[in-house]
């Protein structure tokens, strides 16, 4: 029974969630990251909202990022209106999340196979994992560690609905199964999932003999009679049929919103063979990483792959060890359901349909990994059942255990620090990319390392003269050394290889104005706003150049636009107070300098144009 355990229970949950507390402590001195923290929070503006009805609205609607989570916007929406740019709160709810999954798992296991020891063994792993860090110390992955909340509550619901089959039970699934869906859609698979546990430990398939499948002492099975529903596995499917209608729904649907945006690598750029190489090639690789994790790195280059000895080997043993777990499915059930528990789950990002640029992910990892887990907290003991010091090594075992992968998981965490170490330790342990180069570049200009950061983007076009990104950054930073025509030649490149590159467009239009071109530069702004209204960055440099041109009305329209985009900007909101001094509205003018100021104390500009203003005021 639960209660026979009711010391040791509490024992590994506080034990549990220490450990989660010890590995990922470091997170509240670490900043965001530029990569996707850029997009989904940094530079979103509708984030920055916080939770209104339009920002609500755009959440349910956005697809821009080529994924439907609505979910996940609102989670980043909330943690924005109660934390702002404090990336410590943002991370400490990845933590949190994190640290419910563990016990949620624990939960699970425990109560659906009644072992205790091997369901603490299970979630023990998975807190403390390494390959975990990149899904818990990113802010932008929030999206993974929520998901993964839904996918145990699913999990949970499924149990529940288990024991005694209703339609009001199914509906708690079903529900919970969506919400997930609608955090990312790596759920898709685990309708597949439930019909592994309907197998082991749930013990639901009628043709299967109790003893061969089903744990001593399960609750589903009570001495020696069944208590639950076991169905055919014909009826089994057809149970999961509603919920496999949402998966297909989702994946065709996430499918065509990465297509459109750019996202699906083509076949022509990876044929069908290669992508299945690299499929098989990449499951051997997590396999490695669970054992020995090593060399993690946020971004893993794509490699040229061939019909060689790695694909050979790769090939044989997943082959080997699929026919193994099938024929001895009744004897070892476990190792079963463990090992297509991680076959399916992670095959949806394997590589066969390929999107971005990665060869491979952590964060892929991190539901995967709980089958190969399984496999090891039953597997194990069954191979040392009956030695000598059988307690004893497991003791030891689970100490080094403890320590060493704490130990690893705490460096890792280290490297997400910053971007600088991120992404230098990337390049130490994977082979050199494009994408790494330029985006080290980029925090190394947030530091204000411009020459450093020159050399890395330079070092990116050289791996990918295609890099549009590269030659922005490249552009801008021989813009502020005051190289203009060298800077423009790299703007139209970066707009030849990506047309719709807006950066690029603002940027360009930038150093014409600079040069006394503004009716170029207003031509080019004005057809970038037609096709994305919402580029705050226009609006802002629009705003400019009529306040230049003395026409302050016209400014101020553009610079409200842009405070209805980002309320937090400190320097429009200086340069609206500004056009409204300029036009004899004071009043309207010292809410703006004051607003600057409490967004950026140090904005001397607000501060000398408040003061001054507000001497206009008294002279009055």
């Amino acid at each position: 029974m639960l209660n026979d355990c009711k010391y040791q229970v509490p024992a590994v949950v506080i034990s549990l969630i220490v450990l989660v507390l010890v590995c990922y402590w470091p997170v509240q001195q670490a900043e965001f990251v530029y990569y996707d923290d850029v997009s989904y929070i940094m530079d979103n503006a509708w984030i920055k909202h916080g939770l209104t009805w339009e920002s609500l609205k755009k959440a349910f609607t956005d697809i821009d990022t080529g994924y439907w989570h609505p979910l996940a916007w609102l989670s980043h929406m909330l943690d924005w209106q109660l934390f702002r740019a404090n990336p410590a709160g943002h991370l400490w709810n990845n933590v949190i999340l994190h640290m419910i999954n563990v016990l949620l798992l624990f939960w699970l296991f425990y109560k659906i196979t009644r072992d205790f020891w091997k369901g603490s063994f299970v979630a023990l792993l998975f807190a403390i994992h390494p390959l975990n860090v990149e899904s818990v110390a990113w802010i932008a992955e929030r999206k993974n560690v929520l998901s993964t909340t839904f996918w145990f509550l699913t999990m949970a619901a499924y149990v529940f609905y288990a024991e005694k089959p209703t339609i009001r039970r199914y509906l708690l699934v079903l529900m919970s199964f969506i919400l997930g869906l609608m955090v990312k859609p790596m759920l898709v698979t685990l309708p597949c999932v439930l019909l592994l546990l309907d197998y082991w430990p749930l013990g639901r398939l009628r043709s299967s003999r109790k003893a061969d499948h089903v744990q001593p002492g399960s609750p589903f099975i009570e001495s020696g009679a069944d208590s639950t529903p076991q169905w055919t596995f014909g009826r089994l499917v057809l149970e999961k049929i509603p919920l496999l209608f949402f998966s297909v729904l989702l994946s065709l649907g996430t499918f065509l919103a990465a297509r459109y945006y750019g996202a699906v690598v083509s076949l022509s750029s990876l044929p069908v063979s290669s992508r299945l190489i690299h499929c098989v090639n990449s499951y051997v690789t997590y396999i490695r990483k669970l054992f020995w994790p090593t060399d993690l790195a946020i971004f893993y280059p794509m490699t040229e792959v061939s019909f060689d000895i790695q694909f050979i080997c790769s090939a044989l043993l997943i082959t080997g060890v699929s026919l193994f777990v099938l024929r001895n499915i009744k004897r070892y059930p476990f190792l079963f359901v463990g090992w297509f528990w991680f076959l399916g789950t992670l095959f949806p990002v394997s590589g066969l349909v390929q999107a971005g640029a990665q060869a491979m992910a952590d964060r892929y990892a991190y539901v995967p990994f709980i089958g190969l887990f399984i496999m090891l907290a039953w597997g194990v003991p069954e191979v040392m059942r009956n030695r000598q010091y059988e307690k004893w090594i497991y003791g030891f075992t689970a100490v080094i255990l403890i320590v060493s992968l704490t130990y690893m998981t705490r460096i890792q965490v280290s490297y997400w620090n910053n971007s600088i170490s991120l992404y230098e330790h990337a390049l130490k342990v994977t082979r050199e990319s494009d994408l790494v180069h330029n985006n080290l570049g980029f925090g190394l200009v947030m530091k204000g390392r411009v020459k450093e950061a020159f050399e890395h983007f330079q070092a990116s076009l050289r791996i990918n003269p295609r890099n549009s990104s590269a030659y922005n950054n490249i552009g801008m930073i021989l813009w502020e050394w005051g190289r203009y025509d060298e800077a423009k030649t790299h703007f139209y490149s970066a707009l030849r290889i990506k047309p719709d590159h807006f950066i690029a467009w603002n940027n360009l239009a930038i150093v014409l104005a600079e040069q006394g071109k503004v009716k170029e530069a207003q031509l080019l702004l004005t057809e970038l706003l037609r096709r994305k209204p919402d580029d705050y960055r226009a609006l802002y440099r629009m705003g400019l150049i009529y306040s230049q041109k003395g026409n302050y009305h016209t400014a101020m329209e553009y610079y409200r636009k842009v405070l209805g985009l980002r309320v937090d900007d400190a320097q429009t909101h200086n340069n609206l107070g500004f056009a409204l001094a300029q036009t004899g509205k004071l009043k309207e003018a010292v809410y703006h300098f004051t607003e600057a100021l409490k967004i950026n104390p140090q904005l001397k500009e607000a501060e000398n144009n408040l003061s001054l203003v507000n001497q206009l005021i008294r002279k009055k």
